[in-house]
């Protein structure tokens, strides 16, 4: 029988430590390859305590607003009744679990409720109101839920902040033992072994892959034909890049003065270019108060975070012959 596990308090140093133990319903979508946030090897690297998962504030904003959603979605549909959820382990699998936001009664029926909050910018990720037209890892996380609750449909709400839809997702089983399959041979093969699997160029975040190939020797590879048009392509978007930011700054300087002490230009169809003031951003001379206090360098070390290694990858032109 599944088990039922006591909550921890969301974004707190527990709650981090203790999502290291095992695959959460939000980070299948990283086994299976479908997610923006990194595939395989991102994840393994955060289960190994290797990477942080860094608490962003559209993070804490998306876990605040869960319940308005969920209670909005009670007012639509006066015939369903809404319960907590908790944080459920699958009934073979301990280092498999989810955490719905709500389960979902419909008359003798029992459902996942999942609220989604997203940036209007991405309403054409998404389909009409009522279809199943979400994006796979949306997808994904619904039938990791529903696989380990074993409950038969989902109810996936996105909120764009002016807008609402509604997603309903039947069980697939599957979709499910794809889900399961790849989740048991990540945690067994690569995280409980503590070997990283093989980057993937097409899913893993380039700081997962900068971080795991650290410099290993001073040797420089002679580069085949593909290899060869690859760094001539990288060297062309730099120099695109380096171009067009020296243009970003000739134009601003341009507009500045067309600006002048007014607010901005509207241009119409061509768009419109603010110049807001800000407020001056506060920085604290951490030095400047050790020197003040005469604190003791064994102190000063014992505060001393030093971040890991890294690689930063550069560009050179070929040298011409002259």
């Amino acid at each position: 029988m599944a088990t039922a596990l006591a909550p921890i308090v969301y974004g707190s140093p527990e709650w981090l430590e203790e999502r290291r133990q095992y695959i959460g319903a939000s980070e299948t979508p990283m086994v299976c390859g479908e997610s923006p946030y990194g595939g395989p090897l991102t994840l393994v690297r955060r289960k190994l305590g290797l990477d942080e998962v860094e608490q962003t504030h559209a993070m804490v904003r998306g876990h605040l607003y869960e319940s308005a959603i969920c209670e909005e979605f009670a007012v639509l549909h006066p015939e369903v009744t809404l319960q907590p959820a908790w944080t459920r382990s699958h009934a073979l699998a301990d280092w498999l679990r989810a955490t719905p936001d709500r389960i979902i009664r419909v008359r003798a029926d029992m459902g996942i409720l999942e609220a989604k909050l997203v940036h209007p910018s991405q309403r054409d990720m998404y389909g009409e109101s009522g279809s199943e037209d979400l994006p796979y890892d949306k997808l994904i996380q619904a039938q990791t839920q529903m696989l380990v609750w074993n409950l038969p449909f989902a109810y996936v709400v996105v909120n764009f902040g002016f807008e609402t839809r509604e997603y309903y997702v039947p069980a697939d089983r599957d979709i499910q033992e794809m889900i399961f399959d790849l989740s048991r041979a990540l945690w067994h093969d690569h995280v409980l072994t503590g070997v990283l699997p093989a980057p993937d160029v097409s899913v893993d975040t380039y700081e997962a892959i900068q971080r795991t190939l650290n410099k290993r020797s001073d040797n420089v590879i002679v580069a085949d034909a593909d290899l060869a048009a690859l760094v001539a392509e990288f060297g062309a978007v730099k120099g695109a890049k380096k171009a067009a930011e020296e243009r970003e700054d000739e134009l601003k300087s341009l507009l500045g003065v067309a600006i002048g002490h007014e607010y901005g230009i509207d241009a119409g169809t061509g768009g419109r270019v603010l110049w807001p003031q800000s407020e001056g951003k506060t920085s604290f001379d951490h030095a400047g108060l050790i020197r003040t206090l005469n604190v003791p360098e064994d102190v000063v070390q014992q505060f001393t975070r030093v971040g890991q290694p890294y690689r930063s990858m550069r560009y050179y032109a070929p040298k011409r012959i002259k």
